[in-house]
């Protein structure tokens, strides 16, 4: 069994990084969100994993409801939860590649793309990226680990956790896509 002081420094951990958020991006990220939903755009979401899981929980925030039932749904998409695709085109070109053609035929110029990724580093993310780029989407990225690479280089906003702890980075994801739909809700 832990000890009270284990407890603590769990929370205590949480509790600072969450203090040390930068504000500024996300609300750069819910300006972006609410003009692309003025333009009629739409967004497509997706991460691998737990944040496979995120993209998911926020599609069905958007579509579904966070809190109002007033607000009218946004258009969204998880682009990791249709398994027969994610499957059929890793068999038959490579993983990391699965979100390349659903973004390619599914998103057009300024649609958003919303992507979660711990460690900035998955390929397929990356990938995605740089179609997203190439059909002129915009780009939110949640990710953790502060290191200046491909990924943060390639984000219109970047949501960056200052943590190496996993299940914090994504703890703090979760904390900040409910944060954005609790604006939004009002939106």
């Amino acid at each position: 069994m832990q000890k009270y002081s284990d407890h603590k420094n769990f929370l205590e951990d949480r509790i600072s990084t969450f203090y040390s958020l930068d504000f500024k991006q996300v609300n750069k990220a819910i300006r972006l969100i609410k003009e692309s939903l003025l333009k009629k755009n739409k967004i497509l979401i997706c991460g691998n994993g737990g944040s496979a899981a995120q993209a998911e929980h926020l599609v069905t925030e958007f579509i579904v409801r966070y809190k109002s039932n007033k607000r009218k749904p946004i258009p969204a998409i998880s682009l990791n939860s249709d398994v027969s695709l994610l499957t059929a085109h890793s068999n038959d070109y490579t993983f990391d590649t699965v979100f390349n053609n659903q973004i390619s035929s599914l998103g057009i110029k300024n649609d958003l793309l919303i992507v979660f990724t711990t460690s900035g580093k998955s390929k397929n993310i990356l990938n995605a990226l740089k179609v997203a780029k190439k059909n002129k989407l915009k780009i939110i990225g949640f990710t953790g680990y502060s290191k200046k690479n491909f990924f943060s280089k390639n984000c219109d906003i970047l949501i960056n956790i200052s943590s190496n702890d996993t299940a914090i980075i994504q703890e703090a994801h979760l904390m900040l896509t409910h944060y954005i739909c609790e604006i939004l809700d009002n939106f």
